[in-house]
Protein backbone atom coordinates (compact mmCIF):
# COMPACT_ATOMS: atom_id res chain seq x y z
CA UNK A 1 0.00 0.00 0.00
CA UNK A 2 1.09 3.57 -0.33
CA UNK A 3 2.22 5.52 2.62
CA UNK A 4 0.31 8.80 3.42
CA UNK A 5 3.47 10.19 4.13
CA UNK A 6 5.23 10.23 0.96
CA UNK A 7 2.60 11.75 -1.03
CA UNK A 8 2.42 14.37 1.85
CA UNK A 9 6.29 15.00 0.89
CA UNK A 10 5.83 14.86 -2.97
CA UNK A 11 2.97 17.80 -2.71
CA UNK A 12 5.44 19.70 -0.54
CA UNK A 13 8.36 19.38 -2.69
CA UNK A 14 5.91 19.76 -5.75
CA UNK A 15 4.87 22.87 -4.08
CA UNK A 16 8.43 24.03 -3.88
CA UNK A 17 9.37 23.76 -6.99
CA UNK A 18 6.29 25.65 -7.98
CA UNK A 19 6.97 28.81 -5.70
CA UNK A 20 10.57 28.87 -7.25
CA UNK A 21 9.72 29.00 -11.11
CA UNK A 22 7.17 31.19 -9.86
CA UNK A 23 9.65 33.31 -8.50
CA UNK A 24 12.08 33.10 -11.14
CA UNK A 25 9.21 34.36 -13.79
CA UNK A 26 8.59 37.22 -11.83
CA UNK A 27 11.91 38.30 -10.96
CA UNK A 28 12.48 37.86 -14.95
CA UNK A 29 9.68 39.91 -15.79
CA UNK A 30 10.74 42.95 -13.52
CA UNK A 31 14.23 42.63 -14.74
CA UNK A 32 12.80 43.02 -18.07
CA UNK A 33 10.50 46.39 -17.04
CA UNK A 34 13.15 48.09 -15.09
CA UNK A 35 15.81 47.38 -17.91
CA UNK A 36 14.08 47.74 -21.46
CA UNK A 37 17.75 48.14 -23.43
CA UNK A 38 18.53 44.64 -22.67
CA UNK A 39 15.70 42.80 -24.00
CA UNK A 40 13.89 43.42 -27.12
CA UNK A 41 16.67 46.04 -27.90
CA UNK A 42 15.86 49.72 -29.06
CA UNK A 43 14.78 51.01 -32.62
CA UNK A 44 17.40 53.50 -33.14
CA UNK A 45 20.29 51.11 -32.38
CA UNK A 46 20.74 47.79 -34.43
CA UNK A 47 23.01 45.44 -35.75
CA UNK A 48 22.58 45.52 -39.77
CA UNK A 49 24.49 42.78 -40.81
CA UNK A 50 27.76 40.95 -39.69
CA UNK A 51 30.45 38.89 -41.25
CA UNK A 52 32.18 36.06 -39.67
CA UNK A 53 35.99 36.53 -40.65
CA UNK A 54 37.41 34.00 -38.17
CA UNK A 55 36.39 31.65 -35.35
CA UNK A 56 37.03 34.60 -33.02
CA UNK A 57 36.83 38.08 -35.26
CA UNK A 58 34.13 39.66 -36.77
CA UNK A 59 33.18 42.59 -38.91
CA UNK A 60 29.53 44.18 -37.47
CA UNK A 61 27.50 47.19 -39.12
CA UNK A 62 26.11 49.13 -36.48
CA UNK A 63 23.12 51.68 -37.11
CA UNK A 64 23.10 54.04 -34.60
CA UNK A 65 19.88 56.71 -35.73
CA UNK A 66 20.53 57.78 -38.95
CA UNK A 67 24.57 56.85 -39.49
CA UNK A 68 26.42 53.60 -40.02
CA UNK A 69 29.56 52.47 -38.48
CA UNK A 70 31.68 49.55 -39.42
CA UNK A 71 32.93 47.57 -36.50
CA UNK A 72 35.24 45.20 -35.78
CA UNK A 73 35.75 42.43 -33.10
CA UNK A 74 38.16 39.84 -31.38
CA UNK A 75 39.72 38.88 -28.99
CA UNK A 76 41.50 42.40 -28.28
CA UNK A 77 37.90 43.90 -28.12
CA UNK A 78 35.77 46.03 -30.30
CA UNK A 79 37.36 48.87 -32.94
CA UNK A 80 35.68 51.53 -34.74
CA UNK A 81 37.31 50.83 -38.62
CA UNK A 82 34.71 53.11 -40.54
CA UNK A 83 32.00 55.97 -40.15
CA UNK A 84 29.99 55.46 -43.38
CA UNK A 85 28.62 58.77 -44.69
CA UNK A 86 25.66 57.36 -45.93
CA UNK A 87 23.62 54.56 -44.57
CA UNK A 88 24.12 51.69 -47.05
CA UNK A 89 20.68 50.76 -48.22
CA UNK A 90 18.67 47.47 -48.52
CA UNK A 91 19.96 45.18 -50.54
CA UNK A 92 18.56 42.46 -52.57
CA UNK A 93 20.50 39.37 -52.29
CA UNK A 94 20.46 37.08 -55.12
CA UNK A 95 20.23 33.31 -53.27
CA UNK A 96 21.43 30.09 -54.87
CA UNK A 97 18.19 27.90 -55.25
CA UNK A 98 17.14 26.54 -52.31
CA UNK A 99 18.96 23.18 -50.62
CA UNK A 100 15.50 21.09 -51.29
CA UNK A 101 14.97 22.00 -55.13
CA UNK A 102 18.93 20.96 -55.39
CA UNK A 103 18.35 17.81 -53.69
CA UNK A 104 14.88 17.16 -55.36
CA UNK A 105 16.88 17.77 -58.99
CA UNK A 106 19.93 15.81 -57.84
CA UNK A 107 17.58 12.49 -56.75
CA UNK A 108 15.99 12.78 -60.41
CA UNK A 109 19.01 13.00 -62.17
CA UNK A 110 20.38 10.40 -60.03
CA UNK A 111 16.85 8.19 -60.44
CA UNK A 112 17.11 8.55 -64.28
CA UNK A 113 20.75 7.26 -64.18
CA UNK A 114 19.89 3.95 -62.94
CA UNK A 115 17.06 3.40 -65.04
CA UNK A 116 19.30 4.01 -67.91
CA UNK A 117 20.75 0.58 -69.00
Amino acid sequence: MSDPTSWASMLRVFAALVLVLGIFFVVLRVLKRAQPGLVGGRSDFRVVATLMISARERLLLLQVGEQQILVGTGPQGLRTLHVLPQPLGPQKIESSPAFADWLRRAMSRNEREERSP
